[in-house]
């Protein structure tokens, strides 16, 4: 039997094909194996506004919390000694404002930088300022609390307006996390809660999801005594 031209031609052709199916198909899956292992070790991070005492002595302390020192919360501590606000069980007379940043996904936190935009309530006072913060890792579990305080602020009322997080997962994904604030007629506030992947190639970021819900304002409360 006799092999033809045309015969060879079908035959490399149907090879070709074959072997072009079997690596489209080697690397969608590849493909979806990189992605689902990227989704499965990317932390996500929870950020609320508190209310706590100077130093956190009304929170209750584990291994995996961390109080972020900034120059103007030095600034404070040493104004609030001087002052005499501080009892002999090292307690403020008044509460003071942090941002809590707690891990709450699989893998760390790496490389992770926030900023923080605060507006203040009375014109009388300080309007705006920023506060910028490179971060320690960030492991599972653990988390941070960034004072948000300034020493030209203590005494006025002021909201944080808009946050950014900057982060890397393990695998070197680059992650950004954003709370927008918006303002309502009846001074209420709704915060959206955004977070984003880094896109390859074209630059800029991907929204994965976002999270819509009303502002609710609440304080840590002192510690009992046994």
């Amino acid at each position: 039997m006799k092999i033809g031209e045309e015969d060879i031609k079908l035959i490399f052709t149907s090879l070709l094909s074959g072997a072009l199916g079997t690596l489209i198909v080697f690397f969608v899956t590849l493909n979806n194996q990189y992605w689902q292992r990227r989704q499965e070790n990317r932390p996500h991070v929870k950020v609320e506004e508190v209310s706590a005492n100077l130093n956190l002595r009304n929170v209750e302390f584990t291994k995996y919390t961390k109080l972020i020192i900034t120059d103007d919360y030095q600034e404070i501590l040493k104004e609030a000694k001087k002052q005499g606000v501080i009892d002999d069980e090292g307690f403020a007379k008044t509460n003071f404002n942090y941002l809590n940043v707690k891990n709450v996904g699989k893998g760390n936190v790496l490389e992770a930088k926030v900023k923080i935009s605060m507006i203040s309530h009375s014109e009388e006072q300080l309007k705006s300022w920023s506060i910028v913060v490179d971060l320690p890792i960030i492991e599972d579990g653990e988390e941070l609390f960034v004072p948000t305080d300034k020493m030209i602020s203590v005494g006025a009322s002021y909201y944080i307006d808009h946050i950014e997080l900057f982060y890397k997962s393990n695998l070197g994904e680059k992650l950004k996390y954003e709370n927008s604030t918006i303002h309502e007629a009846d001074d209420r506030r709704t915060i959206i809660e955004t977070f984003y992947r880094k896109r390859f190639l074209i630059g800029g970021y991907k929204k994965i999801y976002n999270i819509k819900g009303r502002s609710v304002s609440w304080m840590l409360l002192p510690i009992k005594k046994k």
